[in-house]
């Protein structure tokens, strides 16, 4: 998927939480097993919230790191 805004072509992954950060950005194939900042970031991922936001099951987003956007795909 290419960013709508810069037209980059953006990272696939999953919005997850665990209970420290609220809301992280996590690459595909990368696992729900991070629980560190440290571990987060060694895996590319990103730290969205600090806060719950959104009660859901890890959607698939879309991350475009110039841009600094997510785009999150849903389901009625």
């Amino acid at each position: 998927m290419n960013c709508p805004y810069c037209n980059k072509e953006m990272e696939k992954g999953y919005i997850s939480d665990n209970r420290r950060y609220k809301m992280l950005w996590l690459p595909e194939g990368t696992g729900f097993f991070l629980r560190t900042e440290k571990n987060i970031k060694k895996h590319n991922g990103m730290i969205i919230s600090k806060s719950h936001l959104l009660e859901w099951d890890n959607p698939v987003a879309y991350a475009c790191r110039i841009c600094k956007k997510v785009i999150i795909e849903y389901e009625d």
